[in-house]
């Protein structure tokens, strides 16, 4: 009878350890399922390939992508500049577009004498805007073609769905839909990573440079939208970069440079895509959307947008601003990001 009693206490024993260790796995894959979670509201990191596409060349951003660069923390795959202009553009001109490219092949140089290592060459995006064909559809749409294009093709070629290519993207959507309209296969291969349009809709300015590439890239592609807000900005202020930078040419630069509109000085809206691959924990809240409908904005057709839990683009609704200007100020505080050069 006693060793009937001690048997069962032995196996209750044993059932009592099993259920404990099977509580303590399931709460350990419960948080790192939770984590995971967290830690996975955009479709990339700093392990994928990067290329940064702008229209005017006056942010913080391309100092930022270069510094993080030269420090081997991004794969840095290439650099274009890309805008519509006049007529459809009335403000800008494209002599005005063509100095915004040969302005940023400048910083380029700069950078690189400043002591930056691993910077792409800077190379010319579409000049125009894609435009809608009489039918309405997507695949009649004419491609623009570019240096910049071939570019983002033959980056894209060598990415894939599970670990695309970024693209940063500060203006317009043209070049990535550009890119598209050339080789569909490349649709899930890039992510485009775009600064544009407001919580609810893709009005504002990059949005109305090229509103049929908005749409296209709504539609067909994998977007992230980074809301014009101040709140979610990045960015160094001017007497920081005073204070800070080594006493060299890119402090020359930037010090006097008057920044896009919509920073102020101390702000780097055109950041913000940079940033979120850099930075874990800078994006914090996200929402999926699709297309509803068009609205007119400023005399142009843009698309609007929906909350949908099940649409495939993504946008930004939340982000830590203050870690994102801790990351600036880190990387441009490394003296190997400038390769230990001073002056």
């Amino acid at each position: 009878m006693r060793s009937t009693i001690m048997r069962r206490r032995l196996l209750f024993s044993k059932l009592l350890c099993l259920a404990i260790i099977v509580i303590i796995c399931g709460f350990v894959n419960f948080n790192g399922t939770t984590a995971t979670k967290r830690n996975n509201l955009l479709p990339y990191d700093h392990t994928n390939p990067i290329m940064y596409d702008n229209d005017y060349a006056n942010d913080e951003v391309d100092w930022y992508l270069m510094a993080t660069a030269s420090l081997g923390a991004i794969k840095y795959q290439g650099i274009t500049t890309t805008s519509a202009v006049a007529p459809f553009v009335p403000g800008l001109a494209i002599n005005t577009f063509k100095k915004c490219v040969s302005d940023r092949t400048r910083i380029v140089e700069i950078g690189r004498r400043s002591g930056f290592r691993h910077i792409p060459e800077a190379v010319a995006g579409p000049i125009g805007n894609l435009e809608e064909p009489a039918s309405g559809k997507i695949e009649d749409t004419k491609p623009l073609n570019s240096p910049g294009t071939q570019a983002v093709l033959e980056a894209a070629r060598k990415a894939t769905s599970s670990k695309p290519l970024v693209i940063c993207m500060g203006g317009p959507l043209t070049i990535a839909v550009d890119a598209y309209l050339l080789d569909q296969s490349i649709a899930d291969k890039m992510v485009l990573a775009w600064t544009g349009g407001r919580y609810d809709s893709m009005s504002d300015y990059n949005g109305w440079v090229d509103p049929w590439a908005a749409y296209i890239a709504l539609s067909r592609l994998r977007l992230v939208q980074f809301p014009v807000d101040p709140l979610l900005f990045p960015g160094v202020s001017k007497s920081w970069i005073r204070e800070n930078f080594p006493d060299n040419e890119a402090k020359q630069f930037l010090v006097p440079l008057k920044l896009d509109v919509v920073n102020g000085d101390d702000r780097d809206g055109d950041g913000m895509p940079a940033v979120s691959v850099t930075t874990p924990g800078y994006v914090t809240a996200v929402k999926h959307v699709s297309f509803a409908g068009w609205k007119i904005y400023n005399g142009h057709k843009l698309p609007g947008i929906k909350d949908d839990p099940g649409g495939r683009a993504i946008v930004v609704i939340k982000a830590n601003s203050e870690l994102a200007r801790s990351a600036y100020k880190k990387v441009f505080l490394n003296p190997a990001a400038w390769n230990n050069k001073s002056k």
